[in-house]
């Protein structure tokens, strides 16, 4: 197991620049108000600004995304419902076999949170 798997703190987890591209293949396109509330509360905290796009070197080309492999993760508070939500997208991806090597990272650093 990674070292760097588990990085929580109370509701603060470490992701890094790969982790927050790739965070929103686990949201729902449809779902109910509250579902989609909390999605955008997610996306608002996990996307990048012109800032860091421009400090990490962030682009887009026909293979997909590039950035500079120095980048720091980025710390995000997560409330308490956030994290149950992404947790239970994560059980219900696994139930279904979607987990695929792209979000996988991701996947177990959602699944190892431990919740208070």
């Amino acid at each position: 197991m990674k070292e760097n798997r588990i990085k929580t703190s109370n509701n603060i987890i470490k992701l890094s620049v790969k982790d927050r591209i790739v965070i929103r293949q686990l949201f729902p396109n449809e779902s109910d108000l509250v579902t989609q509330l909390l999605v955008r509360d997610i996306i608002e905290k996990t996307e990048f600004t012109q800032e860091e796009i421009k400090k990490i070197g962030l682009k887009v080309n026909e293979k997909g995304y590039t950035w500079n492999p120095e980048a720091k993760e980025k710390e995000v508070d997560f409330t308490k419902a956030e994290l149950e939500f992404l947790k239970s997208r994560v059980d219900e991806w696994d139930k279904k076999k979607r987990i695929t090597q792209d979000i996988l990272d991701l996947c177990i650093k959602i699944k190892d949170i431990r919740l208070s």
